[in-house]
């Protein structure tokens, strides 16, 4: 999710949003969502990042559900696993890529 926030009318923000149009069209089930500070109200802006936080909660429970349907393991499983290997709880630990697994936005950044 894209959560873009600039002041009303601001010229490079209307190129931005023009770009970030492209790479949606390329990316499908990326959320983009623009906000106009100034020409919007606060409740009305406040309701639509709701609504696209919301939607992405939606789309990573499905995808985390696709990918423990995808690997045929079951989430206790998973986490016993953790447990035994410290590594893997570490933050900054880096996820091998897996065809299929990893999501479309994790491959976009660290191509």
């Amino acid at each position: 999710m894209v959560l873009s926030l600039k002041p009303f009318g601001c010229l490079p923000s209307s190129q931005s949003d023009g770009v970030q149009s492209a790479v949606t069209s390329r990316y499908r089930d990326m959320i983009y969502l623009p906000i106009e500070t100034s020409g919007e109200g606060e409740v009305n802006a406040h309701s639509r990042v709701q609504m696209a936080l919301g939607e992405a909660k939606s789309k990573a429970k499905a995808e985390f559900q696709h990918a423990l349907a995808t690997t045929g393991r079951r989430i206790d499983d998973i986490r016993a696993f953790a447990a035994q290997h410290s590594e893997l709880n570490r933050p900054l630990y880096r996820v091998p890529h897996r065809h299929g697994i990893t999501g479309v936005a994790a491959n976009f950044v660290f191509q």
